[in-house]
């Protein structure tokens, strides 16, 4: 039987074989951002594994997964990591039934209760940190004087809204001075280590 075990926690057997599920090949059709992929790894690694790692994936409980969000929660880590745990195995299975063909149940498809309450996206949205015009321009006077190169980075950064990957993946084409604009259509992934698209998978 298929285990949830480290380093492969999704292989088809004892052998180092990858399912059609796992999080490396979701990146391949595109379903996932390198980065996003290496950040589930990270964390399945951290806190699942150790926990459910030799329990063979079809005889996984709601409960027993439940109980690794728990241990999260315990330890005072955030919402987002209790996610990276949730999601790759919800996808997982997801994968199994609708492609693999597998009849039984998603343990890891109703696990709110093990998650407790989760801020809105209206919070999340106001527990944004931005710049504020005193703490830009204090910085871009110190890149000024200490490292003029990175002047007009961030000048492009503050003026545009754009995300540090965003500015970098930048390419000449993408800016219009004529009409003051500037197209994102890609982002620099500092986990996957290339140039991907959009975080919400738009340009802009």
């Amino acid at each position: 039987m298929a285990r949830l075990k480290s380093p492969d926690p999704f292989s088809a057997s004892c052998a180092d074989q990858r399912s059609a599920g796992s999080p490396d090949e979701q990146v391949e059709l595109g379903n996932l951002r390198r980065s996003t992929a290496s950040a589930y790894a990270n964390r399945l690694r951290t806190w699942a594994f150790p926990r459910i790692g030799d329990i063979p994936w079809n005889l996984l409980t709601r409960e027993e997964i439940g109980a690794v969000l728990l241990a999260i929660r315990k330890a005072g880590k955030s919402a987002g990591g209790i996610e990276q745990v949730r999601c790759p195995l919800t996808r997982f299975y997801q994968w199994q039934q609708n492609v693999e063909g597998y009849r039984g149940s998603n343990p890891a498809a109703e696990l709110k209760f093990f998650m407790g309450k989760q801020p809105s996206k209206k919070a999340r949205k106001r527990d944004v940190q931005w710049f504020r015009h005193g703490e830009a321009q204090t910085l871009l006077e110190a890149c000024e004087a200490f490292k003029p190169r990175w002047v007009t980075f961030l000048m492009v950064c503050f003026g545009g809204g754009l995300r540090w990957g965003e500015t970098t993946a930048l390419a000449r084409q993408d800016i219009d001075c004529g009409r003051e604009r500037v197209h994102v259509a890609r982002t620099w992934s500092e986990g996957g280590g290339r140039i991907e698209a959009c975080k919400d998978g738009e340009d802009r």
